[in-house]
């Protein structure tokens, strides 16, 4: 019980914040309301750890929409949105099990909290990816460090491997070389590993 009550005070200060308004889990344009109502009644259940995390999400005024998306899993737009594809509710993905979902959603949440800061209105793509997986992989550092090593594991599993087969010039390829040559990162796979 203790561990779960630290858990949740951790979960509250990585998320940052001082929420006034909650956001939502929304239906995004192009998915049908069944199936909608089938993601939202139903993956709780399947995918809990996930559903905590968007639900923290969510209570820091951002709405999750799920929408269809034909390029990747999950998309941020602005200081408010995040759109995840129906994919990752719908159906098994052997490459993507619940804790690199989890990945996903704090990647893009990485991506809000940038915009959000003020001065960072910036081009460079590269910059912006980067401030998204630093931000996935010290949340996911904070939730190994109360116990679930998932979303880290993950983290060391995909994040050296986008880097070798990435294109060289993608703004993630770019932002993860720098960030997996930063002191930071062997330090999280030396503890990790």
């Amino acid at each position: 019980m203790k561990t779960i009550y630290l858990y949740a005070i951790l979960s509250s200060i990585c998320f940052l914040a001082q929420p006034s308004m909650a956001g939502e889990v929304k239906k995004g344009e192009g998915l049908s309301q069944q199936v909608f109502e089938n993601i939202v009644k139903n993956n709780p259940s399947i995918y809990p750890k996930l559903w905590q995390t968007i639900e923290q999400v969510t209570q820091q005024e951002v709405d999750v929409y799920i929408k269809p998306n034909k390029k990747s899993l999950g998309m941020a737009q602005g200081k408010h949105s995040i759109y995840l594809t129906p994919k990752m509710f719908l159906r098994e993905m052997k490459t993507h099990p619940e804790d690199r979902l989890i990945v996903v959603v704090l990647h893009e949440y990485g991506h809000i909290l940038y915009n959000r800061k003020a001065g960072k209105h910036t081009k460079d793509k590269s910059a912006r990816e980067y401030a998204a997986f630093k931000y996935s992989v010290k949340h996911a550092v904070a939730m190994a460090e109360n116990g679930d090593t998932g979303p880290i594991k993950q983290l060391l599993k995909y994040l050296p491997l986008r880097v070798k087969n990435g294109k060289q010039l993608d703004p993630h390829t770019v932002a993860l070389k720098k960030l997996t040559r930063e002191t930071f990162w062997k330090a999280v796979v030396k503890k990790y590993s």
